[in-house]
């Protein structure tokens, strides 16, 4: 007798994989307002120079003698006082004039800021892109010419229906003016500013007009540490207006709804100031 079988042998292999990982990034990820004095400590952090988070705490710690401090602790820029009456504030940021607040945008916990209203209020991304173009010419010791042009493009990044224009953004900007200054004594200037029209909705379809002022000074060192000069503003006394909105108001006699319209802020009449100066 025989016998014959068949022997059958299930064998299971165990694979054990592993590998190590590793992630970076090009970017430190953290909170700005974590960062140790975060003005000058966001090396691979911030996407420009001028780009930063100023806490309370630092706002706290730092000594005021104006209101434009609290903007200067943005690095390079530069915040100066006028001498007119309703004059704003002159910015610049790393050398480039940025006229008087109309070419950059300031937000408070990601809200623009609307600066004639005071508040903030909640509104869709922007790009602001443009140039400047600044000339200056000296012929004689105590003869100045200057001239500065500047084009600039905002447009909201995120579609919306009504638009993507900028309501108030300020296309075009031209200063330009000559100064004296040591010819026997006498001092003066004379200055031009004019501001573009400016698109009031989201559209376009509705503008504002331009704006041109022709401001004056003159003067005269009385003694080495005396001068006595004559500051004229709106020297052709035009009847511009410095801001302009568009919303809806109503007047008596106008439909409840009100009226959709223009709003303007006009400009300064001619006005003429005396300024003696001692120095010490």
């Amino acid at each position: 007798m025989a016998a014959s079988g068949t022997v059958r042998l299930d064998a299971v292999l165990h694979l054990s994989l592993s590998a190590d990982v590793t992630v970076t990034g090009k970017r430190t990820f953290a909170n700005l307002a974590d960062v140790e004095n975060p003005a000058e400590n966001l090396v691979g952090i911030a996407q420009a120079a001028s780009q930063g988070a100023i806490t309370s705490r630092q706002l706290d710690e730092r000594p005021l003698m104006r209101d434009g401090e609290v903007l200067e602790t943005v690095p390079g820029l530069i915040v100066t006082q006028h001498s007119g009456e309703g004059k704003a504030n002159q910015y610049f940021l790393r050398g480039f004039n940025l006229d008087h607040g109309t070419d950059f945008a300031s937000t408070v916990g990601g809200m623009p800021i609307t600066g004639d209203e005071g508040t903030t209020a909640p509104s869709r991304p922007s790009a602001r892109r443009g140039v400047e173009w600044a000339n200056y010419y000296s012929p004689k010791k105590w003869l100045v010419f200057d001239g500065d042009v500047s084009w600039s493009r905002a447009r909201f990044t995120e579609f919306d229906p009504v638009g993507d224009y900028v309501p108030e953004a300020v296309g075009t900007v031209v200063s330009a003016g000559a100064t004296v200054d040591g010819l026997h004594k006498a001092f003066g200037s004379i200055r031009l500013r004019y501001f573009g029209p400016r698109t009031l909705i989201e559209d376009n379809s509705v503008r504002s007009k331009a704006t041109t002022l022709i401001n004056l000074q003159a003067g005269y060192q009385v003694a080495k540490s005396i001068n006595l000069a004559i500051d004229v503003f709106n020297l052709f006394n035009v009847a511009d207006s410095d801001v302009d909105y568009f919303y809806t108001s109503r007047l008596s006699g106008e439909p409840l709804g009100g009226v959709a319209d223009i709003h303007t802020h006009p400009t300064l009449p001619r006005t003429a100031r005396v300024n003696l100066v001692l120095g010490f």
